[in-house]
């Protein structure tokens, strides 16, 4: 082996336009302890940022977000979860949901390209939004559509 093992997958949030919707605050996540007890700190504004680069000055430590919580982060750890009729390549509600809660409203339309077992469709209807998917393969196609006859709601 020359190289390690890649663990982490790309998502990706396209959008049509330049001007898009994006709602960080709907994704926020809780502050880690350590930066709790960070920001606890007496002399906090005294402090300075880094000094790793020569020159660069990043200023006072600054609070982030609201000291409960922050932005979400650009890694996420999320479980596997099983679907009972599910494809190859599922992935859990919980990977999907920051996307869709990030980047629409309730009612704006979410597309998914590639459909496969609908837990797209069935996060974003789940969250108050309507769902388009795309999905060439027929049995992929019966297995969405079971799944989002027995598990959402109609809006």
């Amino acid at each position: 082996m020359d190289r390690c093992t890649k663990s982490h997958e790309y998502i990706f949030l396209l959008s049509k336009s330049a001007k898009y919707y994006y709602d960080g605050e709907a994704i926020k996540e809780p502050v880690a302890a350590a930066s709790v007890s960070r920001l606890g700190q007496k002399n906090l504004a005294n402090q300075r940022g880094s000094d790793r680069v020569p020159g660069k000055d990043n200023g006072n430590m600054k609070a982030v977000g609201d000291g409960e919580t922050r932005n979400k982060r650009s890694v996420w750890t999320v479980a596997t979860k099983p679907y009972k009729e599910a494809h190859f390549a599922t992935y859990p509600a919980d990977l999907i949901r920051p996307c869709i809660l990030a980047g629409s409203a309730k009612g704006d339309t979410v597309l998914d390209p590639f459909m496969g077992s609908g837990t797209t469709a069935f996060v974003s209807k789940e969250l108050g939004r309507r769902a388009i998917g795309c999905e060439l393969n027929p049995e992929y196609i019966e297995i969405a559509k079971r799944r989002l006859a027995q598990e959402v709601l109609p809006l």
